[in-house]
């Protein structure tokens, strides 16, 4: 019996599969997003030595500037995605929260009348 009522919870939604793909979304997320910034860090820094070499009157003082405001920029996107991403996956779950503790108080309801 324990597998068939595990399986009818699925089909009842008494059981929900979206906290899990919402934890798997936001590793992915996190993925992406290192990924996305080292891009773009690489992107401005080879913009920034691309720039030096076409320009020969720069000198190391702004070059090295330059790409320390490459790196600032890349950790702020970083910083700024990965938070904005977990508030929107903690959102997420905690309605799928809700609904087990509604769940649960539905059992409990039923169980003492």
């Amino acid at each position: 019996m324990g597998i068939l009522s595990g399986i009818m919870d699925w089909f009842n939604f008494k059981k929900m599969l979206t906290p899990f793909i919402i934890k798997l979304m936001y590793v992915l997320g996190l993925s992406f997003l290192t990924f996305g910034v080292i891009a773009v860090f690489a992107g401005m820094l080879i913009a920034v030595l691309g720039a030096a070499g076409a320009s020969k009157s720069q000198d190391a003082a702004s070059i090295i500037i330059a790409a320390l405001i490459a790196f600032v920029f890349s950790a702020v996107i970083f910083f700024l995605g990965a938070f904005i991403l977990r508030i929107w996956c903690e959102i997420i779950i905690v309605i799928f929260s809700i609904h087990v503790e509604l769940v649960a108080i539905e059992k409990v309801l039923r169980e003492n009348r």
